[in-house]
């Protein structure tokens, strides 16, 4: 809630809706870092959607133990070719849109690496030229290496 707070202070340009359920299970994860991986999420969907555009954060428990959390946008898209690279060090859609708002290509490979090598969670890319693009975020609710170490001190 509280990054969604303040990516909508940040923008008057766009709605932001917030979809997360007061029940949602809390997970064992690093707040500071998944706060991160929202605030990019959130900026780089405000960054490449037009103005009046909404977006859409919503989650859910999906088992046992896992949530899943998407940030969705009625941005420009992704090319389908370029849906597996961006979330590689330094790339960058290219695209002919005007606005001058492109990063560093370093936003989406750091966000890859807190969810996964960090949370030990997957993160993936739905996208449609022309329509949006959302990125979903799967957390184990309880990290591996805390489930490890649990498991080293009950042996």
């Amino acid at each position: 809630k509280k990054v969604v707070m303040i990516q909508r202070q940040a923008t008057n340009k766009h709605t932001i809706i917030h979809d997360v359920p007061e029940d949602l299970p809390k997970i064992i994860a690093d707040e500071d870092k998944v706060d991160q991986i929202l605030t990019n999420l959130l900026s780089n969907a405000i960054k490449y959607s037009p103005n009046g555009g909404e977006i859409r954060v919503k989650a859910w428990e999906e088992d046992a133990d896992h949530i899943i959390f998407y940030v969705s946008d009625q941005g420009m898209g992704i090319p389908k070719e370029h849906l597996t690279k961006v979330f590689e060090k330094f790339h960058r859609v290219d695209n002919t849109d005007t606005r001058k708002q492109y990063g560093t290509g370093l936003g989406l490979y750091l966000v890859k690496h807190l969810v996964e090598a960090i949370h030990g969670g997957q993160i993936w890319v739905e996208s449609e030229v022309g329509v949006g693009s959302t990125f979903y975020v799967r957390l184990p609710k309880v990290p591996p290496a805390v489930k490890e170490g649990k498991e080293q001190v009950e042996k």
